[in-house]
């Protein structure tokens, strides 16, 4: 049961827990700025080798922005199973204090995991987390802005180090 409220977490955006209503997606839209602040070079140096950009959307919704991309693993053996994809989410929120609750609910959720980690020094709060096999995921809550990096199907043994630098990055851009 708690794998399954991990594997929630790590699949959908945020807001969708809080169940925000009224919404529009915009693919591809200059405003979509998340593949800016992750470039396919990022994913490639976490994948070890080539990537290629999926999704780079905005949605607009009554409270929060919420800034989405998604890169995949290209060259990989398939034979073992599907490619590493590389999630990144920004949300930024119109009121102050959403940002936070919605940290502390998704904290709650992943606390009791063994690979979970607070991470000081990234933000106003953050947390990692890993079972070492198949995922990492890092939320960093910086004021009214939240950001998650995830990676499923770690790559390779060299990931987790290009995956902490990127959120050491990408921390200093919001």
């Amino acid at each position: 049961m708690k794998h399954s409220s991990i594997i929630i977490a790590l699949l959908f955006p945020f807001s969708l827990l809080v169940g925000q209503s009224a919404s529009t997606t915009i693919q591809n839209d200059p405003a979509a700025i998340a593949a800016n602040l992750l470039s396919v070079y990022d994913a490639e140096k976490i994948f070890g080798g080539p990537a290629a950009l999926t999704e780079n959307t905005i949605v607009r919704k009554n409270d929060s922005q919420l800034y989405k991309c998604a890169y995949v693993a290209q060259g990989q053996d398939l034979m073992a199973g599907r490619p590493s994809v590389l999630d990144l989410s920004l949300e930024e929120f119109n009121a102050d204090g959403s940002a936070s609750v919605l940290f502390g609910n998704l904290r709650k959720e992943y606390e009791s995991e063994a690979g979970f980690q607070t991470v000081f020094n990234l933000g106003s709060e953050a947390f990692f987390t890993s079972d070492n096999q198949n995922y990492y995921y890092i939320l960093i809550r910086k004021n009214n802005k939240l950001l998650g990096l995830s990676l499923k199907k770690i790559p390779n043994s060299g990931a987790l180090e290009s995956f902490k630098m990127a959120a050491i990055f990408l921390n200093s851009l919001i």
